[in-house]
């Protein structure tokens, strides 16, 4: 995990760019070729020992959708939110129960795209013994403009105590709103 000290200079990804999340106390704890994570590290967030099970993560990815059929090609917003679907339904197995989801689509950057809400209940994580957990996902699925096999992937995922209150408030979501609004698809190379 390495501190964000540098917020104006952007990353650059296959087929994406983005300005590291602003505001502070983020941390970048993934870089890979096609993507990377961010993790919020705020010190004040965390008072309880039992705050270390709470997290909070944004990510961006270049993926291509593959099922069991193998990759997609995602022509148009249909099959995109199909794919968005079944990448949400995928998740509810073994210890995960999706519990409630909204799609909505979108254009952006001259690309079809998918907004998406989830919510998930997990049970049975080894870091929180016993205890419920609840995962709040938001973001979004955008096919990459030149590709018909690519998707650029958004998400904040929050995983917290069921019963708990979540960190992202008002402003902490306004962080990560404008996060995913720094993303600028590039040509694939």
């Amino acid at each position: 995990m390495r501190p964000v000290t540098d917020t104006t200079t952007r990353l650059q990804h296959y087929g994406f760019s983005v300005l590291p999340p602003q505001g502070g106390h983020w941390y970048l704890i993934d870089q890979g070729e096609y993507g990377l994570t961010f993790a919020m590290g705020d010190p004040n967030k965390y008072q309880r020992k039992s705050d270390t099970t709470h997290t909070l993560i944004i990510q961006v990815s270049n993926l291509e959708y593959e099922d069991e059929k193998g990759v997609w090609e995602i022509r148009n917003p249909e099959e995109l939110a199909s794919a968005a679907e079944n990448i949400l339904q995928a998740q509810n197995k073994g210890r995960f129960r999706l519990i409630e989801s909204r799609l909505t689509p979108y254009r952006t950057q001259d690309s079809d795209c998918v907004r998406f809400y989830a919510v998930f209940e997990e049970e049975g994580n080894p870091r929180a013994q016993g205890a419920v957990m609840r995962i709040q996902d938001k973001g979004f699925y955008c096919r990459h403009p030149n590709s018909v096999k690519r998707i650029i992937h958004g998400i904040s995922s929050e995983r917290f105590v069921r019963g708990e209150q979540p960190f992202a408030d008002e402003s902490l979501q306004s962080e990560v709103d404008e996060f995913f609004r720094q993303i600028v698809f590039i040509p694939l190379d």
